[in-house]
């Protein structure tokens, strides 16, 4: 219980924000679209210029963010083409963007801080620097694709800052090159922005509705994804490496668990929104999901994390 109510005490400040969002948008006429684009295009960039020039990279840590790319890109690409089965419009495509992503920022990131000392949360940003890019990358394409060519929706991918946001970061790092305090500082609070802004959007996608739009099969499909595929993907790479590799501490594998765990990605939101695919479904699922991750997250932590 005592980790229920320090995880809860964390997340009350989110579900609140969800409820600022809600009022903005049913009775201040906030547009939830105008909301998304700032968050996708202007912040993400930042948060991830921000974590790359952060991250304590060395040789044992540089293939982390390699690892939940490749987590993150198989799960989207496995579950869009088991979407394609069930949906043959852009459904499937949104439901492959949300698959192999997670609210590992605005959500996983405020239980990180909570549970884990400052080196395991370091690890954490690692890990989730790997999902953010595989969400503006593959998983933005495969949404991209619900309306569009694949060349056009590869276009939309290398038009997308948030890439070129990481490769400036990689480069600024390899070069050796410093910030000044001021731009620290400036990153910060853009982050700060972001976590707030991001949540904003998923009240935003519910005061445009006249009512929760629960999809039966789009919530099956996408929680399979989120609270049974990752976790599973995630834990069976703990007990490989535990039991036969040993590349990797504790820190690393509960910071895995962690990020395997959290709810569906409220950017699905923020895409969905962008680019106008079953907006209203992809809220729902979120804001409930959202809501079972008040005792899901953590019953999982109790039973698989060790701080």
């Amino acid at each position: 219980m005592s980790v229920f109510f320090l995880l809860l005490g964390r997340l009350i400040p989110l579900y609140a924000t969800v409820g600022l969002g809600f009022f903005a948008g049913r009775w201040m006429q906030v547009q939830r679209e105008s909301v998304a684009r700032i968050v996708f295009y202007l912040l993400v960039p930042f948060v991830m210029f921000f974590g790359v020039m952060r991250a304590e990279f060395t040789a044992a840590t540089f293939t982390l963010p390699l690892i939940t790319y490749v987590f993150s890109a198989g799960l989207s690409i496995s579950f869009y083409l088991v979407a394609r089965r069930f949906w043959k419009d852009a459904t499937a495509n949104i439901i492959g963007c949300t698959a192999g992503t997670g609210n590992t920022g605005y959500f996983g990131l405020p239980v990180a801080t909570a549970l884990f000392d400052e080196g395991t949360v370091a690890i954490y940003i690692l890990l989730m620097l790997g999902v953010t890019l595989a969400e503006s990358s593959i998983g933005y394409f495969l949404a991209a694709r619900g309306h569009a060519s694949w060349r056009e929706a590869l276009r939309r991918v290398l038009r997308l800052p948030t890439v070129y946001a990481f490769l400036l970061g990689v480069l600024l790092r390899e070069a050796g090159a410093g910030l000044p305090q001021p731009v620290w500082d400036y990153l910060a609070a853009m982050r700060g922005a972001y976590t707030v802004l991001g949540m904003m959007v998923v009240g935003l996608g519910i005061a445009g509705m006249r009512r929760l739009v629960v999809d039966g099969r789009f919530i099956a499909v996408t929680y399979a994804a989120k609270f049974v595929a990752w976790p599973a993907l995630a834990l069976s790479a703990v007990t490989l490496d535990a039991q036969f590799f040993r590349l990797y501490d504790a820190q690393v594998h509960n910071a895995l668990i962690l990020l395997s765990v959290v709810p569906l990605a409220a950017n699905t939101v923020v895409i969905a929104a962008l680019l106008n695919i079953v907006p209203e479904k992809a809220a729902s699922a979120v804001l409930l999901s959202t809501f079972v991750a008040i005792v899901y997250v953590p019953a999982m932590i109790a039973l698989f994390i060790h701080p």
